[in-house]
């Protein structure tokens, strides 16, 4: 659907509750929305869009990953968590070295000497830890195509 012109997507992920089917900060929700209708339908240019996967390439033993949106990437926590990698057909293991570079992020596994997929808050309460200036989180992804959510 974000292919069609003047779609955007909020994400909420970060605001939820593990307990309950709704969040309950819906204004922080309604306000994420006004800023994509205002960039987009009203031409008030801001930074409205969370950070989100573009691309990814696998280098000896992490993967960097590019995203877009990600103008003051940081973490919203001391420790940055949430990504997970797998070699091919391997178990998924949680990063041990995550860097921030720009927008560009490079995770690793040391356990992992080939990685061949990442996921970042990947399961249905997910850890997000990575956020762009205006405190949008990064959008949970995956870069595999199997079934099924990481626990």
């Amino acid at each position: 659907m974000l292919a069609l012109p003047l779609t955007g997507v909020a994400t909420a992920v970060d605001i939820g509750d593990a307990k309950e089917g709704h969040f309950s900060n819906k204004k922080e929700v309604g306000s994420r929305l006004a800023g994509l209708a205002l960039n987009d339908l009203y031409e008030k240019k801001s930074l409205c869009r969370s950070p989100q996967y573009a691309a990814h390439k696998i280098v000896g033993d992490k993967i960097i990953i590019t995203l877009e949106h990600a103008d003051g990437l940081r973490s919203r926590t001391p420790e940055i968590k949430g990504f997970a990698i797998r070699a091919e057909n391997g178990p998924w293991l949680w990063a041990d070295d995550v860097r921030l570079n720009g927008s560009t992020v490079e995770v690793r596994a040391h356990a992992i000497k080939t990685p061949a997929a990442v996921r970042y808050g990947w399961a249905i309460n997910p850890i997000l830890s990575l956020e762009n200036k205006n405190r949008l989180p990064l959008r949970p992804f995956r870069t595999d195509r199997e079934e099924g959510a990481l626990r």
